[in-house]
Protein backbone atom coordinates (compact mmCIF):
# COMPACT_ATOMS: atom_id res chain seq x y z
CA UNK A 1 0.00 0.00 0.00
CA UNK A 2 1.32 3.54 -1.22
CA UNK A 3 1.90 6.21 1.67
CA UNK A 4 -0.91 7.91 -0.52
CA UNK A 5 -3.62 5.21 0.16
CA UNK A 6 -2.23 4.99 3.79
CA UNK A 7 -2.73 8.95 4.17
CA UNK A 8 -6.12 8.56 2.98
CA UNK A 9 -7.03 5.47 5.20
CA UNK A 10 -5.84 7.06 8.26
CA UNK A 11 -8.22 10.53 7.56
CA UNK A 12 -11.45 8.52 6.55
CA UNK A 13 -10.65 6.29 9.80
CA UNK A 14 -10.20 9.80 11.82
CA UNK A 15 -13.04 10.94 10.03
CA UNK A 16 -15.26 8.74 11.44
CA UNK A 17 -14.07 8.54 15.05
CA UNK A 18 -15.17 12.15 14.69
CA UNK A 19 -18.24 11.81 13.50
CA UNK A 20 -18.94 9.09 16.47
CA UNK A 21 -18.02 11.78 18.67
CA UNK A 22 -20.68 13.88 17.24
CA UNK A 23 -23.38 11.60 17.90
CA UNK A 24 -22.82 11.03 21.29
CA UNK A 25 -22.79 14.48 21.97
CA UNK A 26 -26.19 15.03 20.67
CA UNK A 27 -27.52 11.55 21.57
CA UNK A 28 -25.74 11.13 25.18
CA UNK A 29 -27.23 14.56 25.96
CA UNK A 30 -31.02 13.85 24.97
CA UNK A 31 -31.71 13.00 28.29
CA UNK A 32 -30.71 15.97 29.82
CA UNK A 33 -31.82 18.52 27.48
CA UNK A 34 -35.09 16.76 27.99
CA UNK A 35 -34.75 17.59 31.49
CA UNK A 36 -33.16 21.28 31.06
CA UNK A 37 -35.80 22.22 28.73
CA UNK A 38 -39.21 20.15 30.07
CA UNK A 39 -40.06 18.25 27.16
CA UNK A 40 -41.42 15.54 27.39
CA UNK A 41 -42.07 12.39 24.89
CA UNK A 42 -44.48 14.46 22.72
CA UNK A 43 -41.93 17.55 22.40
CA UNK A 44 -38.88 15.61 22.39
CA UNK A 45 -40.76 13.30 19.45
CA UNK A 46 -41.00 16.63 17.57
CA UNK A 47 -37.53 17.16 17.90
CA UNK A 48 -36.55 14.09 16.64
CA UNK A 49 -39.11 14.44 13.66
CA UNK A 50 -37.48 17.94 13.02
CA UNK A 51 -33.77 16.10 12.92
CA UNK A 52 -35.19 13.01 10.29
CA UNK A 53 -36.80 15.92 8.27
CA UNK A 54 -33.23 17.67 7.86
CA UNK A 55 -31.31 14.40 7.07
CA UNK A 56 -34.05 13.23 4.71
CA UNK A 57 -33.74 16.49 3.08
CA UNK A 58 -30.29 16.59 3.08
CA UNK A 59 -28.93 12.92 2.03
CA UNK A 60 -30.61 12.81 -1.82
CA UNK A 61 -28.91 16.00 -2.61
CA UNK A 62 -25.53 15.18 -0.85
CA UNK A 63 -25.86 12.13 -3.64
CA UNK A 64 -26.21 14.60 -6.68
CA UNK A 65 -23.97 17.21 -5.47
CA UNK A 66 -21.13 14.21 -5.03
CA UNK A 67 -21.72 12.74 -8.15
CA UNK A 68 -21.32 16.92 -9.84
CA UNK A 69 -18.56 17.86 -7.71
CA UNK A 70 -17.57 15.06 -5.80
CA UNK A 71 -17.23 13.53 -2.54
CA UNK A 72 -14.17 15.20 -1.10
CA UNK A 73 -15.71 18.25 -1.98
CA UNK A 74 -18.86 17.02 0.23
CA UNK A 75 -16.93 15.92 2.82
CA UNK A 76 -14.76 19.06 3.01
CA UNK A 77 -17.90 21.51 4.54
CA UNK A 78 -19.96 18.61 5.73
CA UNK A 79 -17.84 17.46 8.11
CA UNK A 80 -17.16 21.13 10.09
CA UNK A 81 -20.50 22.30 9.63
CA UNK A 82 -22.11 19.16 10.86
CA UNK A 83 -19.69 19.63 14.44
CA UNK A 84 -20.63 23.40 14.28
CA UNK A 85 -24.23 22.65 13.92
CA UNK A 86 -23.95 21.33 17.52
CA UNK A 87 -24.12 24.72 18.97
CA UNK A 88 -27.75 25.18 18.24
CA UNK A 89 -29.13 22.73 20.38
CA UNK A 90 -26.85 23.91 22.81
CA UNK A 91 -27.80 27.34 22.65
CA UNK A 92 -31.75 26.52 22.32
CA UNK A 93 -33.82 27.98 25.57
CA UNK A 94 -37.11 26.82 24.12
CA UNK A 95 -38.83 24.24 22.07
CA UNK A 96 -39.18 26.18 19.04
CA UNK A 97 -35.40 26.88 18.94
CA UNK A 98 -34.44 23.66 19.59
CA UNK A 99 -37.23 22.78 16.80
CA UNK A 100 -35.14 25.06 14.46
CA UNK A 101 -31.36 24.44 15.43
CA UNK A 102 -31.64 20.32 15.47
CA UNK A 103 -33.24 20.68 11.62
CA UNK A 104 -29.99 22.43 10.49
CA UNK A 105 -27.82 19.40 12.46
CA UNK A 106 -30.18 17.13 10.62
CA UNK A 107 -29.21 18.75 7.68
CA UNK A 108 -25.17 18.47 8.73
CA UNK A 109 -25.48 15.26 9.80
CA UNK A 110 -27.15 13.91 6.25
CA UNK A 111 -24.85 15.17 3.96
CA UNK A 112 -22.02 13.96 6.60
CA UNK A 113 -23.87 10.88 6.51
CA UNK A 114 -23.54 10.46 2.99
CA UNK A 115 -20.05 11.82 2.53
CA UNK A 116 -18.63 8.84 4.96
CA UNK A 117 -20.19 6.37 3.17
CA UNK A 118 -18.80 7.35 -0.45
CA UNK A 119 -15.03 7.84 1.29
CA UNK A 120 -15.63 4.17 2.63
CA UNK A 121 -16.78 2.29 -0.03
CA UNK A 122 -13.56 4.16 -2.31
CA UNK A 123 -10.93 3.15 0.41
CA UNK A 124 -12.12 -0.86 0.24
CA UNK A 125 -11.97 -0.29 -3.64
CA UNK A 126 -8.32 1.61 -3.07
CA UNK A 127 -7.40 -0.93 -0.51
CA UNK A 128 -9.10 -3.98 -2.14
CA UNK A 129 -9.14 -5.32 1.42
CA UNK A 130 -12.93 -5.64 3.61
CA UNK A 131 -12.93 -2.83 6.00
CA UNK A 132 -16.38 -1.61 6.18
CA UNK A 133 -17.10 -2.73 9.74
CA UNK A 134 -13.78 -1.71 11.25
CA UNK A 135 -14.81 1.99 9.36
CA UNK A 136 -17.97 1.73 11.32
CA UNK A 137 -16.01 0.45 14.89
CA UNK A 138 -14.44 3.52 14.79
CA UNK A 139 -17.12 5.26 14.42
CA UNK A 140 -18.29 3.40 17.43
CA UNK A 141 -15.54 4.15 19.23
CA UNK A 142 -15.66 7.49 19.00
CA UNK A 143 -19.38 6.81 20.34
CA UNK A 144 -18.69 5.15 22.96
CA UNK A 145 -15.96 7.82 24.12
CA UNK A 146 -18.23 10.25 23.51
CA UNK A 147 -20.18 9.05 25.84
CA UNK A 148 -18.64 7.68 28.66
CA UNK A 149 -17.31 11.79 28.90
CA UNK A 150 -20.63 13.07 28.49
CA UNK A 151 -21.46 10.83 31.62
CA UNK A 152 -18.53 11.52 33.42
CA UNK A 153 -18.94 15.23 32.49
CA UNK A 154 -22.44 15.47 33.94
CA UNK A 155 -21.88 13.52 37.31
CA UNK A 156 -18.74 15.88 37.58
CA UNK A 157 -21.38 18.95 37.66
CA UNK A 158 -20.66 20.31 34.12
CA UNK A 159 -23.93 21.62 32.63
CA UNK A 160 -25.57 20.23 29.63
CA UNK A 161 -25.06 23.91 27.73
CA UNK A 162 -21.33 23.94 28.47
CA UNK A 163 -20.91 20.32 27.74
CA UNK A 164 -22.26 20.62 23.78
CA UNK A 165 -20.52 23.90 23.29
CA UNK A 166 -17.15 22.67 24.24
CA UNK A 167 -17.98 19.41 22.06
CA UNK A 168 -18.90 21.77 19.12
CA UNK A 169 -15.98 24.26 19.35
CA UNK A 170 -13.72 20.69 20.19
CA UNK A 171 -14.98 18.89 17.39
CA UNK A 172 -15.37 21.71 14.54
CA UNK A 173 -11.60 22.29 14.74
CA UNK A 174 -10.90 19.00 14.41
CA UNK A 175 -12.68 18.55 11.26
CA UNK A 176 -11.02 21.21 10.10
CA UNK A 177 -7.74 20.48 10.64
CA UNK A 178 -8.16 16.75 8.80
CA UNK A 179 -10.19 18.41 5.77
CA UNK A 180 -7.20 20.87 5.26
CA UNK A 181 -4.98 17.98 5.69
CA UNK A 182 -6.88 16.22 3.15
CA UNK A 183 -7.12 19.14 0.65
CA UNK A 184 -3.16 19.08 1.03
CA UNK A 185 -2.97 15.57 0.29
CA UNK A 186 -4.97 15.52 -2.72
CA UNK A 187 -2.33 18.29 -4.25
CA UNK A 188 0.01 16.18 -4.34
CA UNK A 189 1.24 14.54 -7.82
CA UNK A 190 -0.63 11.86 -9.35
CA UNK A 191 -1.18 9.98 -12.46
CA UNK A 192 -4.23 11.12 -14.00
CA UNK A 193 -6.84 7.93 -13.28
CA UNK A 194 -7.84 5.99 -16.56
CA UNK A 195 -11.13 7.26 -18.43
CA UNK A 196 -13.80 5.54 -16.19
CA UNK A 197 -16.80 3.30 -17.36
CA UNK A 198 -20.43 4.46 -16.95
CA UNK A 199 -21.75 3.42 -13.42
CA UNK A 200 -23.00 -0.19 -12.70
CA UNK A 201 -26.86 -0.02 -11.95
CA UNK A 202 -28.93 -1.48 -9.47
CA UNK A 203 -32.50 -1.98 -10.00
CA UNK A 204 -35.10 0.12 -8.04
CA UNK A 205 -36.46 -3.07 -6.07
CA UNK A 206 -33.00 -4.19 -4.82
CA UNK A 207 -32.06 -0.79 -3.73
CA UNK A 208 -35.38 -0.52 -1.84
CA UNK A 209 -34.17 -4.01 -0.30
CA UNK A 210 -31.17 -3.07 0.82
CA UNK A 211 -32.82 0.35 2.00
CA UNK A 212 -35.28 -1.88 3.98
CA UNK A 213 -32.37 -4.26 5.78
CA UNK A 214 -30.62 -0.64 6.77
CA UNK A 215 -34.06 0.57 8.23
CA UNK A 216 -34.29 -2.04 10.80
CA UNK A 217 -30.40 -2.09 11.80
CA UNK A 218 -30.51 2.06 12.33
CA UNK A 219 -34.13 2.16 13.70
CA UNK A 220 -32.33 -0.19 16.40
CA UNK A 221 -29.33 2.36 16.57
CA UNK A 222 -31.78 5.47 16.56
CA UNK A 223 -33.29 3.94 19.54
CA UNK A 224 -30.67 4.05 21.66
CA UNK A 225 -29.18 6.82 20.72
CA UNK A 226 -32.70 8.80 21.37
CA UNK A 227 -34.83 6.61 23.67
CA UNK A 228 -32.76 4.61 25.63
CA UNK A 229 -31.45 7.44 27.79
CA UNK A 230 -35.07 8.60 28.32
CA UNK A 231 -36.25 5.52 29.10
CA UNK A 232 -33.74 5.22 31.70
CA UNK A 233 -34.48 8.14 33.33
CA UNK A 234 -38.90 8.47 33.03
CA UNK A 235 -39.19 4.83 32.96
CA UNK A 236 -36.85 3.60 35.39
CA UNK A 237 -36.21 5.97 37.59
CA UNK A 238 -32.20 7.13 36.90
CA UNK A 239 -30.62 9.89 37.59
CA UNK A 240 -29.33 11.93 34.93
CA UNK A 241 -25.91 10.98 35.36
CA UNK A 242 -26.88 7.72 35.07
CA UNK A 243 -29.05 7.75 32.53
CA UNK A 244 -26.63 7.53 29.34
CA UNK A 245 -25.21 4.12 30.80
CA UNK A 246 -27.55 2.40 28.46
CA UNK A 247 -26.55 4.16 25.19
CA UNK A 248 -23.39 3.48 26.16
CA UNK A 249 -23.64 -0.34 26.22
CA UNK A 250 -25.12 -0.51 23.18
CA UNK A 251 -21.73 0.98 21.61
CA UNK A 252 -19.47 -0.40 23.39
CA UNK A 253 -20.87 -4.16 22.35
CA UNK A 254 -21.55 -2.77 18.90
CA UNK A 255 -17.54 -1.61 18.51
CA UNK A 256 -16.23 -4.43 20.16
CA UNK A 257 -18.48 -6.88 17.88
CA UNK A 258 -17.83 -4.36 14.38
CA UNK A 259 -13.76 -5.09 15.34
CA UNK A 260 -14.12 -8.62 14.77
CA UNK A 261 -16.99 -8.31 12.27
CA UNK A 262 -14.99 -9.11 9.12
CA UNK A 263 -13.55 -12.00 10.34
CA UNK A 264 -17.09 -13.11 11.74
CA UNK A 265 -18.79 -12.43 8.33
CA UNK A 266 -15.74 -14.68 6.87
CA UNK A 267 -16.08 -17.54 9.30
CA UNK A 268 -20.33 -17.56 9.31
CA UNK A 269 -20.95 -16.97 5.78
CA UNK A 270 -23.64 -14.08 4.60
CA UNK A 271 -26.88 -16.02 5.97
CA UNK A 272 -25.42 -17.36 9.64
CA UNK A 273 -24.17 -13.38 9.85
CA UNK A 274 -27.58 -11.71 9.46
CA UNK A 275 -29.58 -14.68 11.10
CA UNK A 276 -27.16 -14.76 14.39
CA UNK A 277 -27.43 -10.84 14.24
CA UNK A 278 -31.27 -10.33 14.26
CA UNK A 279 -31.97 -13.20 17.05
CA UNK A 280 -29.24 -11.95 19.24
CA UNK A 281 -30.48 -8.26 18.42
CA UNK A 282 -34.17 -9.78 19.07
CA UNK A 283 -33.06 -11.09 22.67
CA UNK A 284 -31.75 -7.76 23.99
CA UNK A 285 -35.13 -6.04 23.25
CA UNK A 286 -36.68 -8.80 25.05
CA UNK A 287 -34.42 -8.01 28.15
CA UNK A 288 -35.58 -4.39 27.57
CA UNK A 289 -39.21 -4.71 27.47
CA UNK A 290 -38.81 -7.29 31.25
CA UNK A 291 -37.30 -4.14 32.58
CA UNK A 292 -40.88 -2.64 33.26
CA UNK A 293 -42.67 -5.35 34.31
CA UNK A 294 -39.97 -6.84 36.95
CA UNK A 295 -39.96 -5.95 40.90
CA UNK A 296 -37.14 -4.32 42.10
CA UNK A 297 -35.42 -0.90 42.44
CA UNK A 298 -34.46 1.18 39.77
CA UNK A 299 -30.93 -0.07 39.91
CA UNK A 300 -31.82 -3.64 39.23
CA UNK A 301 -33.79 -2.67 36.42
CA UNK A 302 -31.78 -0.20 35.02
CA UNK A 303 -28.81 -3.26 34.93
CA UNK A 304 -31.10 -5.20 33.27
CA UNK A 305 -31.82 -2.46 30.27
CA UNK A 306 -28.13 -1.81 30.08
CA UNK A 307 -27.64 -5.48 29.56
CA UNK A 308 -30.59 -5.38 27.02
CA UNK A 309 -29.39 -2.75 25.42
CA UNK A 310 -25.58 -4.25 25.20
CA UNK A 311 -27.16 -7.59 23.62
CA UNK A 312 -28.94 -4.92 20.86
CA UNK A 313 -25.65 -3.33 20.00
CA UNK A 314 -23.85 -6.87 19.56
CA UNK A 315 -26.79 -7.63 17.18
CA UNK A 316 -26.90 -5.05 14.89
CA UNK A 317 -23.32 -4.08 14.80
CA UNK A 318 -22.80 -5.97 11.10
CA UNK A 319 -26.06 -5.94 9.15
CA UNK A 320 -25.39 -1.48 7.98
CA UNK A 321 -21.69 -1.96 7.16
CA UNK A 322 -22.37 -5.89 5.34
CA UNK A 323 -25.43 -3.45 3.69
CA UNK A 324 -23.42 -0.88 2.55
CA UNK A 325 -20.42 -2.98 0.84
CA UNK A 326 -22.46 -5.26 -1.14
CA UNK A 327 -24.12 -1.85 -2.55
CA UNK A 328 -20.66 -0.06 -3.01
CA UNK A 329 -19.32 -3.64 -4.87
CA UNK A 330 -22.68 -3.50 -7.44
CA UNK A 331 -22.41 0.12 -8.13
CA UNK A 332 -19.98 2.83 -8.64
CA UNK A 333 -22.92 5.76 -8.45
CA UNK A 334 -22.73 7.73 -5.90
CA UNK A 335 -26.53 8.04 -5.83
CA UNK A 336 -27.05 4.47 -5.68
CA UNK A 337 -25.21 4.61 -1.76
CA UNK A 338 -27.08 8.52 -1.71
CA UNK A 339 -30.90 6.66 -1.93
CA UNK A 340 -30.03 3.48 -0.14
CA UNK A 341 -29.04 5.58 2.72
CA UNK A 342 -32.16 8.04 2.67
CA UNK A 343 -34.06 5.31 3.05
CA UNK A 344 -32.54 3.49 6.07
CA UNK A 345 -32.02 6.51 7.56
CA UNK A 346 -35.57 7.67 7.09
CA UNK A 347 -36.90 4.40 8.43
CA UNK A 348 -34.17 5.17 11.17
CA UNK A 349 -35.11 8.47 11.98
CA UNK A 350 -39.02 8.37 11.41
CA UNK A 351 -39.07 5.57 14.08
CA UNK A 352 -37.88 7.06 17.46
CA UNK A 353 -40.65 9.73 16.07
CA UNK A 354 -42.98 6.88 15.86
CA UNK A 355 -41.94 5.55 19.23
CA UNK A 356 -42.19 9.08 20.96
CA UNK A 357 -45.71 9.62 20.19
CA UNK A 358 -46.85 6.07 21.01
CA UNK A 359 -44.48 6.61 24.50
CA UNK A 360 -47.03 9.53 24.83
CA UNK A 361 -50.33 7.77 23.96
CA UNK A 362 -49.41 4.84 25.93
CA UNK A 363 -46.15 4.39 27.76
CA UNK A 364 -42.29 4.13 26.27
CA UNK A 365 -41.83 0.44 27.16
CA UNK A 366 -45.19 -0.63 24.85
CA UNK A 367 -43.34 2.01 22.21
CA UNK A 368 -40.35 -0.17 22.30
CA UNK A 369 -42.34 -3.02 20.81
CA UNK A 370 -41.87 -1.33 17.38
CA UNK A 371 -38.01 -1.68 17.07
CA UNK A 372 -38.47 -5.38 18.86
CA UNK A 373 -41.02 -6.08 15.94
CA UNK A 374 -38.74 -4.85 13.23
CA UNK A 375 -36.19 -6.92 14.34
CA UNK A 376 -37.81 -10.07 14.28
CA UNK A 377 -38.97 -9.33 10.72
CA UNK A 378 -35.35 -8.57 9.73
CA UNK A 379 -34.56 -12.10 11.58
CA UNK A 380 -36.86 -13.47 9.30
CA UNK A 381 -36.60 -11.71 6.07
CA UNK A 382 -33.20 -10.65 5.74
CA UNK A 383 -31.14 -13.60 4.05
CA UNK A 384 -33.09 -14.70 1.72
CA UNK A 385 -33.61 -10.80 0.66
CA UNK A 386 -29.85 -10.12 0.39
CA UNK A 387 -29.21 -13.16 -1.07
CA UNK A 388 -31.48 -12.75 -3.91
CA UNK A 389 -30.40 -8.89 -4.04
CA UNK A 390 -27.08 -10.15 -4.90
CA UNK A 391 -27.32 -13.56 -7.21
CA UNK A 392 -27.11 -12.04 -10.28
CA UNK A 393 -23.62 -10.87 -9.67
CA UNK A 394 -20.37 -12.82 -9.64
CA UNK A 395 -18.66 -14.43 -6.72
CA UNK A 396 -14.66 -14.26 -5.32
CA UNK A 397 -13.48 -11.30 -4.61
CA UNK A 398 -12.01 -10.43 -1.39
CA UNK A 399 -14.32 -7.31 -1.40
CA UNK A 400 -18.10 -9.14 -1.04
CA UNK A 401 -17.38 -11.66 -3.82
CA UNK A 402 -16.16 -9.92 -7.30
CA UNK A 403 -13.27 -9.05 -9.20
CA UNK A 404 -10.48 -6.16 -7.36
CA UNK A 405 -10.82 -2.69 -8.66
CA UNK A 406 -7.70 -0.78 -9.26
CA UNK A 407 -6.88 1.96 -6.67
CA UNK A 408 -8.49 5.46 -7.19
CA UNK A 409 -8.00 8.62 -5.21
CA UNK A 410 -10.02 8.59 -2.34
CA UNK A 411 -9.82 12.09 -0.86
CA UNK A 412 -9.57 14.15 -4.48
CA UNK A 413 -12.65 12.85 -6.03
CA UNK A 414 -15.73 10.45 -5.75
CA UNK A 415 -16.10 7.21 -6.34
CA UNK A 416 -14.63 6.52 -9.82
CA UNK A 417 -12.72 3.50 -10.57
CA UNK A 418 -10.09 2.78 -12.64
CA UNK A 419 -10.40 -0.79 -13.82
CA UNK A 420 -13.63 -2.20 -16.10
CA UNK A 421 -14.16 -5.05 -13.57
CA UNK A 422 -17.54 -6.05 -12.20
CA UNK A 423 -17.52 -6.38 -8.49
CA UNK A 424 -20.21 -9.25 -6.73
CA UNK A 425 -21.34 -10.20 -3.82
CA UNK A 426 -21.04 -14.19 -2.76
Amino acid sequence: MTQRKMSQRKTVTLLYLLSGMLNASWGATIAATDLRLNLGPAQLSNILLSLAVGSMLAMPLAGQFAKRFGGSTLLAFSAPLASAALLGPALAVSTGQLLATVLLLGLGSGCLNIALSLQAVAVERATGQAMMSRLHATWTVGAVSGAALVSLSLQLGVSVVALMCAAAGLLTSLNLILVARASRAAALPEREPAAAPAANAIGRWRLMSFGLLGTAAFLAESAATDWAGVHASRTLGASAALAPLPYLGFFLTMMVTRFFGDLLRTRLGLRRAFRLSGMTALTGFLLILLTSAIPGGSELRLGLAVLGWSVVGAGMALIWPMVISAIGAQSDDPKAISWASTISFTGGLLGPTVIGYLAAASNLSIALLVPTALTLLLTALAPSILLRSTSSHNSGSKLLGGAGAEPIHVVHSHITPRATAQHGRK
